[in-house]
């Protein structure tokens, strides 16, 4: 009888666990504090009313992977796998048929691709937001991952790895201006669409955006073949969105590219709408002052002349992949070596239109990381911020 009795009271107390959950929580409670008294830890976090918003960086939740990036003129870009190239090795990605493109580049998920445009805007876009492709795909343009004007082609890419160096953009107009910003200036944690870059007058155009660093040479090249040629270091470091100052007398002319030269030199190579060609000796390229007329680069004739579309730095072992409906291969030492008042030579059979594609895929620049000076003073970025995972 004892043994029903105490059967029957569990049984109740358990029912009325299961039923009530004010019998529960007493349990619990009483639990707890005997587990509280028996294993004494002291609490390491605290509790607040208000909490500061929680800051994550998600870039740290991205694997950092090796990949290769394709840029168009048209603002057509695609990533793909190391594999994918290496079984594609000797052609180039697909574009549109009035497309071409500015460049393939081997990078790393967590850089950063800068693109600027005709309209003197630039994008900042992580590798990672760039969809993986398939080789021979088209890839997405540009305005799926950024706001920007439909119009707008793609003059320049430069892959960043990172912003602290001691770089500079330097940016040419059709119009001969000319503007020098450091590289740190174009950095922004959040960007969901295109950002002034170069502040252009009516009518004008950025045609060439390249990389240069302390002491370099700066070589800017007219469509009629005339040039100037002075040190970066007599142009100021100017902000962003500047619209800086007058590198080239144009008049009846127009600015075709700016060249950076290291001070050992390479050599400068010339492209005619022809494909006429010359390279010249970097040391048989005088100095000169900025903002005037300038001297030439070749002898142009009356009947038929050429007119420049590229200037580039180039070394011996360079070759160039030119498509003129018909992939083919040039190598830069096939190139002769010509006076500066020569004219040009054919090297290779070229049909008009045609396009230049470096086989060292350095149309896309890659930002060195260079030293600051002990006296460089960094400046504040005045871009306004968006949200970089804005879709």
């Amino acid at each position: 009888k004892m043994e029903f009795a105490e059967l029957t009271k569990d049984i109740s107390y358990l029912e009325s666990l299961i039923n009530s959950k004010e019998v529960m929580d007493s349990l619990l409670t009483k639990e707890l504090e005997e587990v509280n008294k028996t294993i004494v830890t002291p609490r390491k976090t605290t509790i607040e009313e208000e909490v500061e918003e929680l800051v994550v960086d998600k870039t740290s939740m991205i694997p950092n992977e090796s990949c290769y990036i394709c840029v168009s003129r048209d603002g057509y870009l695609k990533r793909f796998s190391e594999r994918a190239y290496a079984a594609n090795e000797g052609q180039l990605p697909a574009t549109k048929d009035s497309d071409f493109l500015i460049g393939i580049k081997a990078c790393d998920t967590l850089d950063t691709l800068l693109l600027f445009t005709q309209k003197g805007n630039y994008i900042y876009l992580p590798v990672y937001r760039i969809d993986e492709c398939r080789f021979k795909d088209l890839g997405k343009h540009v305005s799926a991952y950024v706001k920007m004007d439909s119009q707008e082609d793609i003059v320049a890419a430069i892959l960043v790895k990172n912003f602290n160096t001691y770089a500079f953009v330097v940016s040419l107009s059709k119009k001969g201006m000319i503007k020098k910003t450091s590289l740190p200036k174009y950095d922004v944690s959040r960007s969901s669409k295109s950002l002034g870059a170069m502040k252009l007058r009516e009518g004008d155009e950025v045609v060439s955006v390249k990389v240069c660093y302390q002491d370099d040479d700066l070589i800017v090249v007219t469509k009629n073949g005339f040039y100037n040629r002075y040190s970066e270091a007599i142009l100021q470091d100017l902000a962003v969105r500047a619209q800086g100052v007058s590198a080239i007398s144009v008049k009846d002319d127009e600015a075709v590219a700016v060249v950076p030269f290291r001070k050992d030199g390479n050599e400068l190579y010339l492209c005619s709408q022809k494909g006429s060609m010359k390279r010249i000796h970097i040391d048989a390229i005088p100095l000169t002052n900025r903002a005037v007329k300038g001297g030439r680069l070749y002898k142009q004739t009356k009947t038929n002349p050429n007119y420049l579309i590229k200037a580039d730095s180039v070394s011996a072992y360079l070759s160039y992949y030119i498509d003129d409906g018909e992939l083919k291969i040039m190598d830069v030492k096939d190139v002769p070596f010509m006076d500066i008042d020569a004219t040009f030579s054919s090297p290779i059979d070229v049909k008009a239109p045609f396009s230049l594609l470096k086989s060292d895929m350095s149309d896309i620049i890659t930002a060195e990381i260079v030293d600051f000076p002990e006296d460089y003073q960094k400046e504040e970025s005045s871009i306004l911020q968006t949200n970089l995972f804005d879709e």
